[in-house]
Parts: C-alpha cells; sequence; structure tokens
C-alpha cells in the first residue's frame, strides 16, 4: 500500500503590523519601492496555506509625525494607505525622529491582545539621538507590549550610534542596506524570512 501524496501543512498566524516610513525629501527617489515591497508582503499573507489573521497601518514621519492612518484589515485598505503617503519636504531642515518614531507606534496603536505585535520602519536619514536619551524607557515599553522591531536603514558610520542602541531593544533587528536602489530589486523586505522569524517567537 502506497503512502500516497503528503499533504500541506497549514500555517496559522495572528499579526498587527505598522510600517513607519520616512517621507522626508530624500526618500524621494525609493519610497515607491518601499511600499511596493510592501504590498508584496502583504499579498504574501494571503497565501493559500496559510490562515492569517491580520491588521497593519502606516505611519509617516519627516521632522515629525505627518501622517497616521487607523489598522486596518484588507489588503485594499492598507495599499490605500500607502498610495496616499508621499515623500516631500526640503532637504536641509531633514532629521529623521526614529525613536520617537517608534515609540509614538507602540503607544498610540491599539494592539490586539495575544496577537504578534510588529513594527517595521524604514529610513534613509541619520536617525537623532540628541533628544531623546531615555533608551531604558523605550526599551521597557518595546519589552511590555512584547514588540519585535525591524528597522531598514542606510549602512553608514555616521548611523552606527542608533543603530547600536537600537540593537539593546529586545526582538530588534536592523537591515543596513549599501544603497537605496537595492529597494527596486525587494533583497530586503523577504516574505518566508519574515514569516520564519514570527514562527519562532
Amino acid at each position: 500500500m502506497g503512502l500516497g501524496k503528503a499533504s500541506k501543512i497549514k500555517i496559522y498566524c495572528n499579526c498587527d503590523i505598522v510600517f513607519c516610513i520616512d517621507c522626508s525629501f530624500s526618500m524621494i527617489p525609493i519610497i515607491e519601492s518601499i511600499k511596493e515591497n510592501i504590498s508584496l508582503l502583504m499579498n504574501g499573507l494571503q497565501n493559500d496555506d496559510m490562515s492569517i489573521d491580520w491588521r497593519a497601518r502606516v505611519v509617516g514621519f519627516r521632522n515629525n509625525i505627518v501622517y497616521d492612518k487607523p489598522f486596518v484589515a484588507t489588503l485594499d485598505e492598507i495599499k490605500n494607505q500607502l498610495d496616499s503617503l508621499k515623500a516631500q519636504g526640503v532637504v536641509e531642515n531633514e532629521r529623521s525622529p526614529v525613536i520617537e518614531t517608534i515609540e509614538y507606534a507602540v503607544i498610540k496603536s491599539s494592539w490586539r491582545e495575544r496577537f504578534h505585535r510588529v513594527i517595521m520602519l524604514f529610513t534613509d536619514t541619520v536617525p537623532q539621538i540628541s533628544n531623546h536619551g531615555n533608551w531604558d524607557s523605550l526599551s521597557d515599553e518595546m519589552r511590555s507590549h512584547h514588540i519585535r522591531l525591524y528597522l531598514w536603514g542606510k549602512k553608514d558610520p555616521a548611523y552606527n550610534p542608533v543603530y547600536d542602541l537600537l540593537a539593546r531593544i529586545p526582538r530588534a533587528d536592523i537591515v543596513r542596506f549599501e544603497d537605496p536602489i537595492e529597494f527596486y530589486y525587494h533583497k530586503y523586505i523577504n516574505f518566508e524570512y519574515f514569516m520564519s522569524l514570527f514562527l519562532m517567537t
């Protein structure tokens, strides 16, 4: 008697995701590619081999929070949020309030209980650390809310101090890209890698 065809294992996962996107002037060349990558990731969550209860929302920042949308649960809704986000501003005045944005996403998001909680942040400007010295407080907030952080930023020595501090946050992954053009090749938002991290936590 033959063993027959092996059945696929269905993956179950529940998650709330906040996409924090730098929409300052310098992001103009790559923001559309980042949005396309996010759309591809969200399309992957509709895989027939998975049963995923997800919500997502978009937060945009330049010198401060400039775009804040609520959690939604359909592809059309999250893509509409992404489509409405535009990069603009004046390059001379750019600063990247990464820490404030992470803290904002933690506190101002209506997280669901017993769900994976994820913040994915994208920036290409040097994160500022002078205005936020209470790293222990941010780390405690991330830990108490059980949030995993993924941050995509440029690989540049000027960024290292803040990357090193962010790396101290529990469940934080920092991805450093050499050149913004690499976003066009979809190298950094890998769906299989993203889901494997979910399944390990």
